[in-house]
Order: structure tokens, then C-alpha cells, then sequence
């Protein structure tokens, strides 16, 4: 049983990861396409982009590991070191979840400092202003 389930997850992760391979490459994730035309502002904006879409990739990746987290925590029957695994899992993801979110943040902000089209400005324009 446990060897099927090995199977099953890894086979699920490397379709996971053919999928997110796939998805940037038609995510137009660069934004120029004319060589003549790519500079400083094109190469900030791609890294922001970079940046936005592995952002969205950790956030579903984030949502799995909570919900592993919380199987583990249910599953744990009472046992002490199963339910003191599923808070250290918990926790790392939290942190991790936090650490990206903030280094988007961060990485945005430059971004609108420098002129480049940011999601917080943006959001910041349409809903406060």
C-alpha cells in the first residue's frame, strides 16, 4: 500500500511540474518580442512577472501543504509527536507562505518605485484613490 502511494504522489508531482514548466512557457511571461525593442524596463517588468507567477505557483503549493498539515493533525490519533510534526509543518509553511509574500511585496514596491507597472500600486489606485 505504501509503495502505490509513493507511486501515485510522485507521479502526481512530475506532472505537477510538467504542467507548471508548460504554464510559463505560455505565460508571456517576457514581455517584448521584438529584440530591438527589449531594455531595462522590459527586463524588470519580466522579472516582476517571474516573480507574480511563482508567487501564484507557492500559494497553491502553500494551500496543499496546509491541507497535508491538517491530515497529519487528524490523523494523528492523540500521539503527541504525530501532532507536534503536524504544527512544525504547519508552522514551516506559514513561514515560508510569509517569507513569499513578502519578498513580492518588497520586489513590487521597488518596481513601482522605478516606474514598472506594479499590483500594489495599481491596487492601491483603483480601490484607496
Amino acid at each position: 500500500m505504501k509503495s502505490l502511494l509513493k507511486t501515485v504522489l510522485a507521479s502526481t508531482f512530475v506532472l505537477a511540474l510538467f504542467i507548471f514548466w508548460v504554464n510559463i512557457a505560455s505565460a508571456g511571461l517576457v514581455p517584448c518580442t521584438d529584440p530591438e525593442k527589449c531594455n531595462f524596463y522590459a527586463l524588470g517588468q519580466m522579472i516582476r512577472d517571474v516573480i507574480a507567477y511563482v508567487l501564484k505557483l507557492g500559494m497553491v503549493l502553500s494551500a496543499i501543504g496546509f491541507a497535508w498539515a491538517g491530515f497529519l493533525y487528524l490523523s494523528a490519533g492523540g500521539d503527541s509527536g504525530k501532532i507536534s510534526k503536524a504544527h512544525s509543518v504547519f508552522s514551516n509553511i506559514l513561514i515560508g507562505f510569509l517569507l513569499a509574500v513578502g519578498s513580492f511585496l518588497i520586489v513590487d514596491l521597488i518596481a513601482a518605485a522605478f516606474g514598472l507597472k506594479g499590483d500594489i500600486v495599481s491596487l492601491y489606485n483603483k480601490f484607496i484613490r
